[in-house]
């Protein structure tokens, strides 16, 4: 997901609620990453499930995100402050 896309948000529920992630994922963390150029991805609207509504747009790479794309991680608390 996009920050821009969760910056309004006010708790990981309404996280979960537009990503209809399962509360059996523990939210702790997230990062900040750059997607170097040419990296094939793919992007979709999140399916209504876990009795969440979805409709949030989420982001996959089909491979591995490599450490050095990685410019900071934080607790996800921390975005809510």
């Amino acid at each position: 997901m996009k920050l821009a896309d969760v910056q309004g948000f006010n708790s990981i529920d309404e996280i979960r609620n537009a990503y209809s992630i399962p509360t059996s994922s523990n939210l702790t963390k997230f990062s900040t990453i750059t997607v170097p150029s040419g990296t094939k991805m793919y992007t979709g609207t999140a399916n209504s499930l876990y009795g969440f509504n979805g409709e949030g747009l989420q982001f996959f790479i089909n491979g591995t995100v490599e450490n050095n794309w990685i410019s900071k991680t934080e607790n996800i608390s921390n975005f809510f402050n």
